[in-house]
């Protein structure tokens, strides 16, 4: 800690060396000896300090990355994993037929009860046409490309961002060149690059530090999870006590000491490029894991003489998870310059052990209510005032009881407790979200029935006179396609050859049929125009940050939802080029 501060240029005060009489016997001689090699190291460290060109005052620094313990070992995390398992009974959850129909059922009921989207009236949406807000759009659109740009070329060739195989073999550098025209000589650090090869270690998120002189950016793009280390990092999602700027609360154990480590490597390469160019700003930018990391290490840089004040800092933190606790995000720091974004009901977003507990009551009051509760509640779509009813029938009574059951099992999913209030954790920052546009209708029964997929609700696309003829033209196709053929026993060598390369390439069709098909691995025009920002409206969603510790298993949206290839889409943006 003490060499910490020599990065920003600050020193601390010099001891001065009190005088002493000659010791009188050994033990007085070696006392003065260890407290003139103590004085002497201090001195040394001071002379250091004198060296670096910033002369920052930083008081507030000493208690920034205390706490932040990256030397765990992978043993002891797998360790705190396992008795998180064990203690929330998870394999037998999982083993359960009935926890896993739970599962399903809770994820129709949880836009029943307004907690996969809150109400309409709850989010605030952006007028992207203001001129203020397309300046901001820009800006994150270029966060977005980098935040994708800090993946291994191989994954974002797979995902289809780049429809470019040659791609994939691009070092981080090249990419950079291609994509932003960055010189390879601004590319300050590339921690990105290595990792391919030699991989990173637990609590290690693979960085890159670059100036884009076109664009007047310093840029700190910070990897997502792409390796085994960092799947240990996210499940090292303890909720650990931790103190910054005066305020005491709890934050992410595992994305804590990452960005800690991203700290100690990039703030004093990071000053000294801010003191160079002063009129450049400051972009941190990341998704999943690194988003997390982005946005604690905005938190450690706020208030910062040099990159917060003079080089205008900004974070985009793309499907971040949660990582701090309410004691901060009631004081709202750095919701001036940090933005936490979130897509539709991604995982992530919503993930952390005390949402994965809240969760897990969730289920077991799911399992324990009866099929005609059940019922009742995925068919009472609007909530109803209760009614005192004189009737003696038997029928109506029955009726009665099975509604005022499902009343009961709604209020129980909307407002179930979680056991450590204290320990949840949110996003930080201001928290802008990608919603869709069916979550914004006032009307509460079409709203609630749409996004729970009731048959009723569904909207019926009327095919055009230009889709028929295209359904034509594929089943034309179809019938052209080639069929697996067999061979007899007794065919010819020539024969075999031909039947082997017919089934051959009749494999490699379906094949290609299928990655044309998937969500994941298809970049074309076509689907991304699916998932682009017309089928979405932004809202900020800082208001309603506590619906992010509500898990929400809207399978398999939520899963969907995380990749990056979605968000870079839902902005608008492309690898490549500024727009889609």
């Amino acid at each position: 800690m003490s060499n910490l501060g020599s990065w920003f240029g600050g020193g601390g005060k010099k001891n001065q060396a009190s005088k002493t009489n000659a010791p009188t016997d050994l033990t007085q001689q070696l006392t003065t000896n260890a407290a003139n090699t103590a004085d002497t190291n201090k001195k040394k460290n001071e002379v250091k300090a004198e060296d670096v060109e910033e002369d920052v005052d930083i008081k507030w620094f000493d208690d920034i990355v205390e706490g932040s313990d990256s030397s765990q070992s992978n043993k002891q995390i797998l360790s705190k994993l396992w008795e998180q398992v064990t203690g929330e009974n998870m394999i037998s959850r999982i083993r359960s037929p009935s926890q896993r129909k739970a599962g399903k059922i809770w994820g129709r009921l949880c836009h029943r009860v307004d907690i996969g989207y809150p109400q309409p009236n709850c989010l605030q949406i952006m007028d992207c046409f203001d001129t203020q807000n397309a300046l901001f759009m820009n800006e994150l659109r270029y966060a977005v490309r980098h935040a994708v740009a800090s993946y291994p070329p191989s994954f974002i060739v797979f995902l289809g961002m780049k429809n470019d195989p040659a791609f994939a073999f691009k070092s981080t550098k090249s990419l950079l060149m291609s994509v932003f025209h960055v010189q390879p000589q601004d590319v300050i650090m590339d921690r990105c690059s290595n990792s391919i090869i030699i991989p990173n270690s637990t609590h290690q998120p693979s960085f890159y530090l670059c100036v884009d002189h076109a664009k007047q950016k310093i840029v700190i793009s910070i990897r997502g999870s792409s390796s085994i280390a960092d799947a240990l990092t996210d499940v090292n999602a303890v909720a650990k006590p931790y103190s910054c700027h005066d305020i005491d609360g709890h934050v992410h154990e595992g994305i804590l000491a990452s960005t800690k480590f991203v700290f100690d490597n990039v703030t004093k390469p990071l000053v000294k490029i801010c003191n160079q160019y002063t009129k450049y700003q400051v972009i941190v930018t990341g998704h999943s894991l690194g988003a997390g990391v982005a946005a604690l290490l905005g938190l450690m840089y706020n208030e910062h003489p040099v990159i917060c004040k003079q080089n205008r800092l900004r974070v985009f933190a793309f499907a971040s998870p949660c990582v701090i606790s309410q004691e901060f995000t009631d004081k709202q720091i750095a919701e001036n310059y940090i933005y936490s974004i979130a897509l539709s009901t991604d995982l992530v977003t919503r993930l952390s052990l005390e949402s994965v507990k809240q969760s897990n009551l969730r289920l077991d009051a799911i399992t324990n209510a009866s099929q005609d509760t059940i019922k009742k509640c995925m068919m009472k779509l609007v909530d109803e005032e209760e009614e005192d009813t004189n009737d003696n029938d038997n029928d109506q009574e029955t009726e009665q009881k099975e509604t005022d059951e499902a009343k009961a099992l709604l209020r129980s999913l909307r407002s179930m407790p979680t056991p450590n209030p204290k320990e949840r954790l949110f996003p930080l920052g201001k928290v802008l979200w990608f919603v869709p546009k069916a979550a914004m209708d006032d009307d509460d029964a079409k709203r609630r029935g749409t996004l729970m997929c009731l048959k009723d609700y569904k909207q019926k696309s009327q095919k055009t006179g230009d889709d028929d003829e295209n359904d034509e033209e594929a089943k034309s196709q179809q019938t052209e396609k080639k069929q697996y053929v067999a061979h007899g026993k007794n065919a010819s060598f020539s024969n075999i050859l031909s039947t082997t390369w017919n089934n051959m390439a009749k494999g490699f069709e379906e094949f290609q049929e299928v990655m044309d098909s998937s969500i994941l691995n298809s970049g074309t025009t076509k689907y991304a125009k699916r998932y682009d920002g017309s089928n979405y409206i932004l809202c900020e969603a800082t208001n309603c940050r506590s619906i992010f510790q509500e898990l929400v298993l809207d399978l398999p949206e939520s899963l969907y939802s995380h990749m990056p290839n979605r968000y870079l889409w839902c902005c608008d943006a492309h690898l490549t080029r500024e727009k889609l």
